[in-house]
């Protein structure tokens, strides 16, 4: 039995989405995949009596997992927990997650154990990257996502200087297209030098960048008014409505699967949206909109969400959720295990795992 504890310089790197298409298509090749997350958050999910992480309980359930949601993510961050360890050393939770570990690798071929927010993250709780790394003797990879100002090769060493042998390599994520071939060009033979490998280079897609409308709505804590059914449909870009109409046209058919935000009182507006390609309305303000546009939006099956705040700080909040949420559609799960297949070295990686 192999393990493989998948880590991140930052948080929103890509981790989950990785984990998910390499036990997806490792699954599909025949290889018998467990997964599990050991410093969980204590703001999770309460599944048959007992809160789980979140990435834990996607996990599971695209796997296919049943068992004992506690071997999901054995420890959950919080705040209480953080101010035991200043009393002293918490072994019982080092002792939890090795157990956890040696449980749900019975009748598994490989696990892949998804990392906290940073390599740093849990070290007051001896469980760091590093040090879950070594406590199941994990091979371990970090995703790095592309920075334009920040070169790859510092992140990649301050990796290899915290988590030493254990790593085995690399993969980078959220790279425009264009640059994939000279970033593989340049990195293969400094990891090479140092010991590493490249296992693949995953490009910028606005299918996981993407949002769900229903998920749009909580983060802007939206009401929704109409075409609840709609929720599930995916926003892949979101663009401001403050023009005049004759403008507002042309500047909303440039741009496909898109929220609008835009005035309560703005019902031009509102209408020149719904003849694009228009996920949801996001009126600001907490301004309804007329009654013909509401009715118009539900004939054509847009949901128009009414927000509290003004259109600037609805703004913020969008450009914060967006490439931020979980991968929660099956539209966007498809389409992390077609990335991972076309760009990850599996053979390679399964090589390296002692999977054969």
């Amino acid at each position: 039995m192999a393990t493989l504890y998948v880590t991140s310089l930052e948080p929103y790197s890509g981790k989950s989405a990785l984990c998910l298409g390499l036990a997806l298509r490792f699954k599909e090749q025949g290889v018998k995949v467990g997964y599990m997350k050991p410093l969980g958050w204590q703001g999770c999910v309460p599944v048959d009596g007992q809160c789980v992480d979140e990435d834990a309980l996607l996990m599971w359930r695209a796997l296919g997992i049943e068992g004992n949601w506690e071997l999901a993510s054995p420890v959950l961050f919080s705040a209480k927990l953080v101010e035991r360890s200043l009393r002293g050393p918490l072994t019982d939770l080092v002792e939890k997650v090795k157990e956890a570990h040696e449980r749900l690798s019975q009748g598994y071929d490989l696990i892949i154990m998804e990392g906290p927010a940073d390599l740093t993250q849990g070290l007051s709780l001896g469980l760091s990257a590093a040090q879950v790394a070594s406590l199941t003797e994990a091979k371990t990879i970090v995703v790095i996502k592309c920075h334009p100002d920040l070169p790859a090769e510092d992140g990649i060493l301050s990796a290899k200087a915290i988590l030493g042998g254990p790593l085995i390599g690399i993969f980078i994520n959220d790279l425009p297209q264009g640059r994939i071939p000279r970033c593989q060009k340049l990195l293969t033979p400094f990891l090479a030098r140092h010991g590493l490998q490249l296992y693949g280079i995953l490009p910028r897609d606005a299918v996981l960048m993407s949002i769900t409308v229903g998920e749009l709505s909580k983060c802007v804590g939206g009401e929704v008014l109409c075409c609840e059914d709609e929720l599930g449909e995916l926003v892949e870009n979101f663009m401001v409505g403050a023009m005049n109409v004759d403008a507002a046209l042309k500047y909303f058919r440039r741009t496909p699967n898109k929220a609008v935000i835009t005035g309560g009182d703005r019902a031009d507006i509102q209408l020149a949206a719904l003849e694009t390609s228009t996920k949801c309305l996001l009126l600001t303000g907490n301004l309804y909109p007329s009654a013909a546009v509401l009715a118009k939006a539900t004939e054509m099956g847009v949901p128009m969400i009414l927000v509290k705040t003004d259109t600037m700080r609805t703004v913020e909040a969008v450009e914060r959720a967006m490439g931020r949420t979980r991968l929660s559609n099956p539209q966007q799960v498809k389409r992390v295990e077609e990335l991972v297949e076309e760009h990850v070295d599996l053979a390679a990686l399964r090589e390296r795992l002692g999977l054969g």
